[in-house]
């Protein structure tokens, strides 16, 4: 059964509480920026990653007045290099990231990097929402998942 946008904020709220600390959080696919927000008010920092330049500039519209925020616009993978996003008609987002990387810039096309290339310390809390590439962006990260044993939450796709 698919949560409501309150169930999800509650499960993050939830997820929250249990972090041991709070000073740096990420937020992957972070859309227009409402987790974002929460997550911002709780951290000493948070960066986010959004590949989709329009759901980027609703983020930083969102986030304009935060300091402690920084934003990507990359999609998060195992792997360098680009992925085409495309349309998908169940999602509400409209666009999911291709595993199979392109040879380069193009329309549709952004850049693919793992979160371990990023060398963020001291995370507290990770929140993976990537329209079904969630396996791939924990294998990109999990040098920094091992290292400071964060509490991650993954929104699954039904």
């Amino acid at each position: 059964m698919k949560q409501t946008q309150h169930e999800r904020m509650e499960a993050l709220r939830t997820a929250i509480k249990h972090c041991r600390g709070f000073r740096t959080a990420i937020d992957v696919g972070a859309h227009a920026g409402r987790w974002s927000e929460v997550m911002a008010r709780s951290f000493r920092y948070l960066v986010a990653f959004e590949p989709h330049g329009g759901m980027a500039d609703r983020w930083r519209a969102r986030m304009a007045d935060r300091f402690n925020v920084v934003l990507h616009e990359v999609a998060l993978a195992d792997l360098v290099g680009w992925a085409t996003l495309q349309r998908e008609p169940d999602s509400k987002h409209r666009l999911v990231p291709v595993p199979a990387l392109d040879a380069g810039a193009g329309p549709g096309r952004v850049q693919v990097a793992p979160l371990d290339d990023y060398h963020l310390t001291d995370v507290d809390l990770i929140k993976i929402d990537t329209e079904g590439a969630d396996a791939l962006v924990l294998l990109g990260g999990s040098y920094t998942i091992l290292r400071d044993h964060p509490v991650v939450i993954v929104e699954d796709r039904p």
